[in-house]
């Protein structure tokens, strides 16, 4: 044979070689063919395989006969309609195996076949059409199966034919049909068999399945006839119900032998690729082109085929089309039989599968071997057959489905490696859920421990924060103490930061109280600030007329600003530098600069224009100026040891003072600071070293002062008594200029004293220090035979006031020529303007308006508006508001001096008492006197106090209660009983009243709605000369001599006790809230206790030697002032916090 290069030539050239072949109709062995061309003989194995497979279904689309009638079943389930066609002449096939049927034309029912007469078709078969004859010789009836040369031209077919009564007529045996005779009669062949007239298998089936055991014993009588067979070297290779008849003795005989060939013999019908025999019961190798032909082993499959279907009822594999049922048969495990019908003994299930096997090597050995089997499960013995275990039959597929088997094998693995993952998920997982747990119970009994941690720690922050809050109140409590101290020393600096430090902040709670309040408003008082220089301001100085305020500073300019409005009408550029001095003319038409040029501006007055300069220090820093009165004489000092005298005139230098010369002579000062005339022209002083005073006629010094540290700043008293000078010691010194010794006062200060000043009225003079404090003292103390400027014991009106003025240094004070107004000037750049009346400690209340005769006070009270009303033992005065003066309420008759006063809360009435006990009822409104009562049995009034409907008035004569009604005054239907007492407190609602017996140590508790004595509180070591209900009326203070008390009233027990007075206590009041205890003494000092603290929080006034009892207390309904009662004066501080 011719090879090429490329196997798929060589394909190709085989293949045109096999279908020449094939069309010649000539016999060939495919073995041959496939290996003459070696380099493609699988793929053409493959290619002959698949090409004879689909001829050979040809021949199953033809129906098989069977034994009994018109067909066989089995042929018949998968072509329904094939007989339809086979009987209808239309119907053309182009098969050439197909038959034609006019067989029975020629040797039909009636005709004789040599000694048979064909009485009748029994059926129709593959091969021929089988007859019931009556063979003639021997009178019996038998069955003839003929075939005719026209319908069987070929050799094969006829080949097939004889074959079949060969290998049948060889075969003796009780279960296979007996072949007669074989003849040939004018070109027909037939032969004769036995004739059974009992039907076939394929009948029984048509009814359904056969019980297990009577299908296990049929099965076993055809293993015995194909035994037989197998003995004799036939295979019958087409074992189908059909083929399987059925006697009158239900004794199975196999018959149609057309198929069967010897052992191990390869037929030419096998040589040409034809695939023989009935699909659903072929073995999987008659389905195959093999070079071994099919063995025993076929004829098993075909045995347990058949047990299947008697077992089932339906074959083992069923389709659509023969196709389909042969690519199962060779690629598909049948289903269990058990699945399709229940109840199938599980030994006879598994005979039936072994049979079935597609491998020949793994079915039954022989058919004895099967037939051994079937007879061990018929005994009841167990069988030798096993069923085939998962791992075989998964090996099985996987050979005969190898991709599907790959996919499946690799999605296996997938999700084995899925599982193993998911299972080391799972032992990951669940020993993670046993450590979870684990931590789980350790995390609750945490929890435990946590939320016992958290509670004792809530405890013990609940503690720190209260122990926090008490030290954040004591610590504030003590600086209270001091900054009370440090107003009390006037060190105000010291002060400012201890009320600074107590401001709330964002860390910081509000723990003020009116103490803070009342030490913070005395220092802030109302002013004028004019911001009108950038820098420090220098100076600032009232004109001799009063109508203008001037100011100079670092910026270099003049500000003129009417005193009056203070608004600024001249701002004038003066071109030296920085200006430190202005100087007014005595005539006040025109105003003189000095600057750091040395040189003297004069400026017009009022439009401010230049007039002329004088060059008085030439290359130095002038520093002031100074105008004799007579206004002849103008002065000045700088960076140079003398004062320079000047003709303001003419500009003419007429000489200098000092320095001295000569060896005794002190050291001279490198510069002089300030100057400053005597009032009467006499003498210049300066500021330098020493406080220099010179003779301005002889030129001569007068005298000179030596003091612990540089003067600063120096001035002359309006009378020319004295001379006060500024040091940087921290003092003002006040140096008696007549006097021989030159007597010296100091005011005391905590930082150097920069600037001092006298008011021209001759009534107060101011000094200030560089911490921004000005101090601000009466002339009067001058008087007093003390070094220090302070007032003396029985003078507490003299007391020198200090308040913080700048914030830094103050560098000038000047009063205005009225001597109601004080301005400062500053290192913060403003100019303060402060009305003198507002100025000091407390405000002092005159309701006469005579600020020389202050009014003799003698009570006061609160209407029920607010308004205060002060009694003097003339008048009743009312203000209306702490803004407004005082106006004449009511006037006491010839006779008459008032001393008591008391009002109702709806503003309907006022009760005033006098000297003599009277009790005088008037009209809130218009103060007329609507009922008086004077008691017989005392003199003297000591209280009066209206309830706060106004019906009714407790009042206290001689020291003896009385119990009225109002306004008719007359004694309460409920009345407390009269008697001597000490003292008495009516609560605020009316409800209660608390007195002080005299002849007893208690304090008795009446209840005023009924006049019942609720009850008793016990052990009062003193008489008490004080008492007041606290605002809810719960609490009561009372003063025993120097002690302060304040007890439950409901349980009569004392709450704290409070001791720090000096002397007895007169008055108690409590603040608007009820937080702060304010208590006074006879020596006028008045106190403030913090209730939750119980201690003192400050201590404030002077103590003095009058000890006169006239001290009283109380807070205004608005909480916003606090009024002291003392000597006659009535004092204001404010307590409030509108003014922070």
């Amino acid at each position: 044979m011719t090879s090429t290069n490329d196997p798929r030539d060589e394909l190709d050239t085989a293949w045109l070689n096999y279908l020449r072949r094939l069309d010649s109709g000539t016999s060939f062995e495919a073995d041959e063919l496939i290996n003459d061309h070696p380099a493609c003989g699988e793929e053409l194995r493959d290619s002959i395989d698949d090409d004879l497979f689909a001829r050979s279904l040809s021949l199953l689309s033809v129906p098989t006969l069977g034994s009994s009638g018109e067909g066989s079943g089995d042929t018949q389930r998968y072509f329904p309609d094939e007989e339809r066609k086979l009987n209808d002449p239309s119907t053309e096939f182009i098969k050439p195996e197909a038959l034609k049927l006019d067989i029975e034309r020629r040797c039909g029912v009636g005709s004789v076949l040599d000694d048979y007469e064909l009485i009748e078709r029994i059926a129709r078969g593959g091969m021929g059409i089988i007859y019931k004859a009556r063979q003639r010789s021997l009178n019996r009836i038998v069955a003839v199966k003929v075939i005719g040369d026209a319908e069987f031209s070929d050799e094969s077919a006829i080949d097939r034919f004889q074959s079949e009564a060969q290998a049948a007529a060889r075969l003796k045996h009780r279960n296979i049909v007996a072949i007669h005779e074989i003849g040939e009669q004018k070109g027909v062949h037939y032969f004769s068999m036995d004739y059974v007239p009992g039907g076939s298998l394929a009948n029984l089936l048509a009814e359904g399945p056969l019980a297990p055991a009577v299908a296990a014993r049929y099965i076993l009588k055809i293993c015995d006839a194909i035994a037989y067979a197998h003995q004799h070297g036939i295979v019958h290779r087409d074992i189908k119900p059909s083929n399987v008849l059925i006697d009158a003795e239900s004794q199975p005989l196999v018959s149609d032998f057309g198929l069967a060939r010897e052992i191990g013999e390869m037929s030419e019908l096998t040589r040409t690729g034809e695939i023989l025999g009935t699909p659903t019961y072929m073995a999987p190798e008659q389905t195959m082109l093999s070079r071994t032909p099919p063995g025993p082993a076929a004829d098993i499959y075909s045995i347990g085929a058949l047990l299947y279907a008697l077992l089932t009822g339906s074959s083992p594999f069923e389709a659509a089309t023969p196709f389909d049922v042969l690519m199962q048969v060779r690629h598909m495990d049948p289903v269990r039989p058990g699945v399709r019908q229940p109840g199938i003994p599980t030994d006879l299930e598994t005979i039936c599968l072994k049979c079935l096997e597609k491998s020949p090597e793994r079915r039954y050995r022989t058919v004895q071997d099967l037939s051994a089997d079937i007879e061990r499960h018929l005994d009841g013995h167990p069988i030798l057959a096993r069923r085939a275990g998962i791992v075989e039959r998964t090996w099985r597929w996987c050979r005969r489905k190898p991709l599907l088997a790959a996919i499946t094998t690799m999605l296996a693995l997938l999700v084995c490696l899925l599982t193993a993952s998911v299972v080391q998920y799972g032992v990951a997982l669940q020993r993670f859920n046993s450590r979870l747990s684990e931590a789980n119970d350790e995390l609750a009994v945490n929890n435990t421990r946590l939320q016992a941690l958290i509670q004792a720690e809530s405890v013990a922050r609940q503690r720190a924060q209260s122990s926090e809050r008490r030290v954040r109140k004591l610590l504030y409590a003590a600086d209270m103490r001091l900054a009370s101290q440090a107003w009390e020393d006037q060190d105000i600096l010291q002060l400012r930061e201890l009320l600074h430090r107590n401001r709330p902040g964002p860390s910081r709670p509000d723990l003020r109280g009116i103490e803070w309040h009342l030490l913070h408003n005395l220092t802030t008082h109302e002013h004028n600030a004019l911001w009108a220089h950038s820098g420090d301001v220098y100076w600032c100085q009232f004109s001799p007329d009063g109508k203008w305020l001037a100011s100079v500073g670092m910026d270099g300019t003049l500000k003129l600003f009417e005193a009056d409005s203070l608004e600024k009408t001249i701002v004038v550029d003066a071109g030296q530098g920085e200006v430190n001095h202005v100087e007014f003319s005595p005539d006040g038409t025109h105003c003189i600069t000095a600057g750091d040029d040395g040189r003297l501006c004069f400026w017009s007055l009022p439009d401010g224009k230049f007039l002329k300069a004088i060059d008085a220090h030439p290359g130095r820093i002038a520093f002031q100026s100074a105008y004799s009165p007579d206004g002849t004489l103008l002065a000045s000092c700088g960076q140079e040891k003398f004062v320079r005298l000047w003709n303001p005139e003419t500009g003419e230098a007429l000489g200098q003072l000092g320095p001295e010369v000569g060896p005794s002579a002190p050291r001279p000062a490198r510069n002089l600071d300030a100057i400053a005339f005597s009032p009467d022209g006499r003498f210049i002083a300066a500021a330098g070293v020493y406080a220099v005073v010179w003779d301005v006629e002889t030129r001569k010094r007068h005298f000179r002062k030596a003091v612990r540290s540089r003067v600063t700043s120096i001035d002359f008293s309006p009378d020319g008594r004295w001379l006060s000078v500024g040091s940087l010691d921290n003092r003002a010194y006040l140096i008696e200029i007549a006097a021989e010794n030159r007597d010296i006062a100091e005011s005391q200060h905590y930082d150097a004293v920069q600037a001092v000043a006298f008011d021209p009225t001759g009534r107060f003079a101011a000094d200030a220090d560089r911490a921004g404090n000005v101090r601000l003292w009466k002339m009067e103390l001058l008087e007093q035979e003390q070094r220090d400027i302070r007032a003396p014991r029985n003078r507490p009106d003299l007391r020198p006031f200090s308040w913080p003025a700048h914030d830094g240094r103050v560098w000038s004070i000047s009063f205005a020529p009225d001597g109601k107004t004080v301005a400062t000037s500053g290192a913060d750049g403003s100019v303060c303007v402060w009305p003198i009346e507002q100025l000091g400690g407390a405000r002092i209340l005159n309701p006469d308006g005579s600020p020389s005769n202050p009014a003799n006070v003698q009570d006061f009270a609160f209407f029920a508006d607010g308004s205060l009303a002060a009694v003097t033992p003339d008048h009743v005065y009312r203000q209306i508001d702490e803004t407004s003066d005082f106006r004449q309420f009511s006037s006491a008759r010839d006779g008459e001096v008032f001393r008591r006063i008391g009002t109702d809360q709806i503003g309907r009435w006022v009760a005033v008492g006098t000297e003599d006990g009277t009790i005088l009822i008037q009209d809130a409104a218009t103060g007329e006197t609507v009922s008086s009562h004077r008691p017989d049995i005392a003199e003297g009034m000591r209280l009066l106090s209206l309830t706060p409907d106004g019906s009714r008035l407790i009042a206290v004569v001689d020291a003896i209660l009385f119990d009225l009604t109002v306004p008719d005054l007359q004694p309460h239907p409920n009345a407390v009983p009269q008697y001597d007492c000490n003292a008495v407190s009516l609560s605020s609602d009316g409800r209660l009243l608390a007195v002080s017996p005299r002849v007893k140590d208690t304090i008795e508790i009446w209840n005023l709605e009924t006049g019942e004595q609720l009850h008793e509180i016990p052990r009062q070591p003193d008489p008490v000369h004080a008492m007041q209900f606290g605002p809810d009326g719960s609490t009561l203070a009372s003063s025993s001599n120097r002690l302060v008390r304040l007890w439950d009233v409901e349980t009569g027990r004392i709450r704290s006790e409070f001791v720090g007075h000096q002397a007895p206590v007169a008055s108690l009041c409590f603040d608007q809230s009820g937080r702060s205890l304010i208590s006074t003494s006879e020596a006028h000092t008045i106190r403030v206790w913090s209730i939750e603290l119980k201690q003192e929080v400050l201590a404030l006034g002077w103590r003095s030697d009058r000890l006169d009892g006239s001290s009283v207390v109380c807070v205004s309904p608005d909480g916003e002032r606090l009024l002291q009662l003392r000597d006659g004066s009535l004092l204001e501080y404010r307590i409030g916090s509108s003014s922070d």
